[in-house]
């Protein structure tokens, strides 16, 4: 008959194994939380210390529980049901919050990339709006007529963004179309005549280009940079009138 303390090694015999590959599969789950950590903080150094300590939290929270599964199972291999129980769980929790995801990845795509800051005057989709906030499912912004809006980080990757801000103030670019028989040099006086009226707002001298002579049709580009983009309709608004009164077949398009 075999003794107590026989019966005691055999168990330990048979259990240390798993115990032993519990223990590094712990280690090495926090291991890769330490290396990972590591690696985010040398990658986005640039982007706010909040949103990568949320980043790595979520990170640490999967390795964490995906290892405590591993080793659920490792210890108590009859309890696989209850591991393929735990799975399907999760993969649930992962199709209900499917959008969630996809917008912390968005997320994460557009601090990563910076072409996107606090302060910007952007342009989604033909609709300029100034970014107020970046947070955690979405920017905040505001169009020229005062309006929030609220614009989800998976809508910004999957359309077209334009940043006007740059360091000399809001880019702007005018098309002007108008009748060959006004002649060139009479059209580009009316448009300059019609920016010398808003040129306290300018940030900087236009530049007034022919771009095509198409049949009977001239094209001029105006590009020049405002200060205020708060007056930006306004601004278009007058400069549109002026261009008008001087050549009243003119077509005005603003980008």
């Amino acid at each position: 008959m075999e003794s107590f303390i026989d019966v005691i090694t055999e168990s330990l015999y048979l259990v240390m194994p798993r115990i032993i590959a519990s223990i590094i599969v712990l280690l090495a789950s926090w291991l890769l939380t330490k290396v990972l950590e590591g690696i985010l903080r040398g990658m986005f150094k640039t982007i706010e210390e909040g949103y990568v300590a949320r980043a790595l939290s979520i990170a640490k929270l999967t390795i964490y529980g995906s290892a405590l599964i591993i080793v659920a199972t490792i210890l108590m291999p009859e309890a696989q049901a209850f591991s393929i129980m735990l799975l399907i769980i999760g993969l649930a929790i992962i199709v209900m919050f499917a959008d969630v995801l996809r917008n912390i990845g968005a997320e994460f795509y557009v601090r990563s990339k910076g072409f996107i800051r606090k302060g910007d005057w952007v342009e989604i989709d033909g609709e300029f709006i100034r970014v107020i906030e970046l947070n955690t499912l979405e920017i905040i912004g505001e169009t020229q007529r005062m309006e929030k809006v609220f614009i989800p980080y998976t809508k910004i990757i999957n359309a077209t963004v334009v940043n006007r801000s740059t360091p000399i103030g809001l880019s702007v670019k005018i098309r002007v179309i108008a009748p060959a028989r006004q002649g060139i040099e009479a059209v580009r006086e009316a448009i300059l005549k019609s920016l010398k009226a808003v040129a306290e707002d300018l940030a900087s001298e236009p530049t007034i280009s022919l771009s095509s002579m198409k049949g009977d049709k001239l094209e001029f580009i105006v590009e020049t940079h405002i200060l205020n983009y708060r007056k930006l309709s306004n601004i278009l608004e007058e400069v549109s009138k002026r261009i008008k009164d001087a050549v009243p077949d003119a077509a005005i398009e603003s980008s």
